[in-house]
């Protein structure tokens, strides 16, 4: 049983690890590893989110981060306006209770 399965890990100088294992998760090593990936620009192993090494996913990190400063500035428009109309609603009802 020993030496049945082999790592399947890609190390950073682009190789396969390679060793023989008993996991089929990979060696001793890397079986708790994050799986790499290829960088989809320059082909370097990374296990980053967008698939992109720490040089090309800047670009990546940078428009998340400002899609999440432009979706809570929508929010709080949202919910000001929420208290707008629930301010002018309870001002209309005060006025009717006045006529009354």
């Amino acid at each position: 049983m020993i030496g049945e399965y082999y790592c399947n890990y890609l190390l950073i100088t682009g190789y396969v690890c390679e060793r023989t294992c008993r996991r089929p998760e990979g060696c001793f090593e890397h079986w708790k590893a994050k799986p790499r990936i290829p960088c989809k620009v320059c082909g370097k192993p990374t296990s980053s989110e967008p698939g992109l090494c720490r040089k090309h996913a800047s670009g990546y990190y940078v428009t998340q981060y400002i899609n999440r400063l432009r979706d809570n500035a929508r929010m709080a428009e949202i919910l000001e306006e929420a208290r707008m109309l629930e301010d002018a609603k309870l001002l209309e009802d005060a006025r009717r209770l006045e006529e009354e």
